[in-house]
């Protein structure tokens, strides 16, 4: 077995790590694996509890189906600033349940790109060149719960009447180009995120949300519209949103007026923030309903 001072001295060497998973590893299954080729993480990690301990260095490996040469449980991968440029095929990895492929040049995925990945329910797709949203090629069959699309080029979104995700309950899509054309058809895949509990849409491009929209996520609790374009908040903007705990409208400059009725009916509503924009009018009654604010 190796020793803790050891460690370092064998991180270098992959094929040591391949070669002797037993004596490495000592049989513990393996509950992450990090690849990571930039300079802010510079170490690829593998082990049970403690990610941050490098095993091996990461930029060394030439080979990004290294993954299919481990035979534990794998329940965390990270594939992350690799330059990938389309979804790697990953083979059979039944007990994944999160992966990263942020920081590539991803730009659409295949319908069946996770076929041997039964249980993932985290995935993140930050940084990449993703210019469409469809949750139907991107959750193929599996319940996903969490999708980071985070940075990158969004600016159209596709959806289906057969779209269903009831698992889904976390969805990021801030520092995106969702305008109010897109806005709309995203609204349109309310109906399929019963539970959906967080919406980011920081940092778009949206400024006149029409009322109701929301109205069908009624288990949404977090609701992030901060740095956006938004010029209006019409009565009823939020009707609907019988969970929501948080909103967050900040840095939205051109929001100059609170109406009576834009927080109609919002009677769960603990934290509200409007910091840093140029509201001049709050009508006497604009507050009426937030008894919890």
């Amino acid at each position: 077995m190796l020793h803790h001072s050891d460690w370092e001295k064998k991180a270098a060497d992959v094929s040591y790590l391949l070669n002797n998973k037993n004596d490495v590893l000592c049989n513990i299954p393996l509950l992450f694996l990090i690849m990571n080729t930039s300079e802010s993480s510079y170490w690829g990690s593998v082990g049970r509890t403690h990610p941050e301990q490098p095993l091996f260095n990461s930029s060394y490996l030439g080979n990004k189906d290294i993954v299919s040469s481990f035979e534990w449980p794998t329940l965390i991968l990270a594939l992350e600033d690799l330059n990938l440029e389309e979804f790697p095929d990953l083979g059979e990895l039944p007990t994944l349940k999160r992966l990263s492929l942020s920081g590539n040049f991803l730009d659409k995925c295949e319908r069946d790109w996770a076929y041997g990945l039964p249980k993932l329910h985290d995935l993140d797709l930050a940084r990449n060149r993703f210019r469409n949203l469809n949750l139907s090629q991107i959750s193929s069959d599996l319940s996903l719960r969490r999708i980071d699309l985070k940075s990158n080029l969004i600016s159209k979104v596709f959806t289906s009447l057969s779209d269903h995700f009831p698992a889904l309950n976390d969805l990021r899509l801030p520092r995106n180009q969702i305008d109010d054309e897109a806005f709309k058809n995203l609204t349109h895949l309310f109906d399929a995120l019963p539970n959906l509990k967080s919406l980011d849409l920081n940092r778009n491009l949206i400024r006149r949300p029409q009322s109701l929209k929301f109205k069908n996520l009624t288990n949404l609790s977090v609701l992030k519209l901060k740095r956006n374009k938004i010029e209006e908040l019409p009565d009823g903007l939020f009707y609907g949103l019988s969970s929501l705990t948080t909103l967050r409208l900040d840095n939205n400059t051109n929001i100059t007026e609170i109406s009576n009725g834009w927080l109609f009916e919002q009677r769960a509503l603990k934290i509200l923030s409007l910091s840093h924009n140029n509201i001049g009018i709050i009508k006497e009654n604009a507050w009426e309903t937030t008894t919890k604010i």
